[in-house]
This record gives structure tokens, C-alpha cells and sequence, in this order.
């Protein structure tokens, strides 16, 4: 599944953060919408893809004006698919990468089921491709930084759940009033926990070590609901 992105870019303006990782998600719904089982008709059964964790990479290189986004299937097994999502300019040149494991949650019984033969005979072709996925690293000890705030309507998705990108959003936040600069971010995982509800109150951890941003999202009664790790440059870590 390839998608087109239009995008004026200058050496003043590029895609943030945000905008690579909506372009990659966009292009995975894509892809599961295009299956001979799209993601609502799963949904109006009571089953949902759900992200487990992600892996983000970002490569040196113009933008241009155009941005080429291609999702592909790598792999699966009882319980997780990988996904492998690849943003390029139009010199073909891989910008940034994501790789991604999902499942599928039964709301019914509250619990991960197993992937059905219909449900893997709809997805497609699956791609042997390299899939270098990273779990985020759990940081033990005190936090440089912490903010606070509260689920609204605009964080929700099409499930009535945070959005994906909104927890990579709450952590890189407290990175850049940090003084980090996401220009410079070289890599980012994240673990998904536990879930954000609507009107959930909040809290965001940061902590800075050597060129490694560590990150926590937490419900106010300490609920871990997603871990974030970052890879900087060297000289964007004051």
C-alpha cells in the first residue's frame, strides 16, 4: 500500500515529529481498511487492532515535495502482527521507518484474542523484511521533569481511545520544554500499558541520561499506561 502526501519543505520547514508518525499510521489503517475485513466491520463485532509497542526510526535527508508512504505486512504469530511502515522523499531515499506490533482486543471478555484463519487470510501479502523492533527500557529512579494534564474529545480515535500518536506527543512535549530538539530525535520507542480514557487526568515523566530521553505517561493514581525511550544526537543533550 503506497499513499502520496503533499509537502512544501524548505530548511526552515519539515515535518514534525507528530506529522511523520500520522502519515505512518495513516498508512497502516490504509492498509487494514483495504483488507477483505476492514477495521469497522471487525469493530461492530467487538474485536479491535490495538498497538502493543512501536519502534521509530529517523534518517537524515530532504524532505522535497512530496512525501511516498508505504505500509507492509512482515510477520506474525499467535497473538501479534508486524507492521513496517517506510516514509520516503521522491529520490526514493527512506526518511523514517516504523515498525509496529498489534493485536486484536476482544471488548466483549476484556482480553487479547488469538488471530483467527479468516482474519490472516484477509490481511494479504506478507513482505520478508527487516524488523528490528525495540522495547522501550523502564527507567528506575527519580525524573528531571513532570507535567499534568487531562484526556479531552480531540485525543480520542475512531475506538473512543487515546490516540497512538498522542502519547509520543505528551512525551516529546516535555523533551522539547526541555530544550531538546525533535529535529535531532534519531530514534523513539514506545510500550503501550495500560489505556487513557476520556477525562482522564494525567501525569508525564521525563528523564535525561547521555544522548537517552526516558518517558512515562501515568493516570494520577499511578496507573503506568505507556513508557517512551528516545535516541538523540549527541549535542542536542544539554
Amino acid at each position: 500500500m503506497t499513499i502520496f502526501y503533499n509537502f512544501h519543505s524548505n530548511s526552515d520547514d519539515f515535518p514534525t515529529v507528530d506529522k511523520k508518525i500520522n502519515w505512518m499510521m495513516d498508512a497502516l489503517v490504509s492498509l487494514t481498511n483495504n483488507s477483505s475485513i476492514p477495521m469497522d466491520k471487525m469493530g461492530s463485532e467487538g474485536y479491535f487492532y490495538m498497538v502493543y509497542r512501536a519502534t521509530y526510526y529517523f534518517n537524515e535527508g530532504k524532505w522535497g515535495d512530496k512525501v511516498i508512504s508505504r505500509a507492509m505486512l512482515t510477520g506474525m504469530d499467535r497473538f501479534f502482527l508486524n507492521r513496517r511502515v517506510e516514509l520516503c522523499n521522491p529520490g526514493e531515499k527512506i526518511l523514517a521507518t516504523g515498525l509496529s506490533q498489534w493485536f486484536i482486543f476482544d471488548r466483549k471478555n476484556n482480553a487479547i484474542t488469538p488471530w483467527k484463519d479468516d482474519w490472516i487470510n484477509a490481511l494479504g501479502k506478507f513482505e520478508d523484511r527487516e524488523f528490528n523492533i525495540l522495547s522501550a527500557k523502564r527507567h528506575r529512579g527519580g525524573w528531571d521533569k513532570e507535567t499534568c494534564g487531562k484526556v479531552t474529545e480531540d485525543d480520542l480515535d475512531y475506538n473512543m481511545h487515546v490516540n497512538n500518536t498522542i502519547y509520543v506527543r505528551l512525551m516529546l512535549s516535555v523533551a522539547i520544554d526541555q530544550g531538546l530538539s525533535v529535529e535531532n530525535l534519531k530514534k523513539f520507542s514506545i510500550n503501550y500499558v495500560n489505556e487513557l480514557t476520556l477525562h482522564d487526568e494525567y501525569n508525564v515523566f521525563l528523564y535525561i541520561k547521555e544522548n537517552k530521553s526516558f518517558h512515562e505517561v501515568r493516570k494520577k493514581d499511578g496507573t503506568v499506561c505507556s513508557r517512551g525511550e528516545g535516541e538523540w544526537l549527541n549535542s542536542t543533550i544539554l
